[in-house]
């Protein structure tokens, strides 16, 4: 779906069936999922997170905003995990009424 950046237009079908609603709804989120997520590498990729937040501790100056960042990695993670799980049940409603 990384191509998809159209997603929105999925929202605007004119469905003739449960299958074809809910694969329209998958083609969606996961073109949420992919905007939402897209430039947080540097706190869902735990090599990327671990070089800044040295990178953050390292000058006194910015050391203090460690916890902030650790604070923020949380959020992000599991913001993606709640949207990833939201986008499976999708994806299993679509493959339940036979569009996956």
């Amino acid at each position: 779906m990384s191509d998809n950046k159209d997603y929105e237009e999925y929202l605007q079908q004119d469905e003739k069936s449960w299958g074809e609603f809910f694969s329209n709804m998958s083609k969606y989120w996961h073109g949420v999922i992919e905007e939402c997520t897209e430039g947080m590498d540097y706190v869902l990729d735990d090599d990327e997170y671990h070089k800044m937040l040295a990178e953050v501790k390292e000058y006194p100056e910015t050391a203090c905003y460690a916890s902030d960042l650790k604070k923020v990695r949380m959020i992000a993670k599991t913001s993606d995990k709640a949207m990833r799980a939201i986008g499976k049940c999708i994806d299993g409603a679509t493959a339940l009424f036979g569009k996956k």
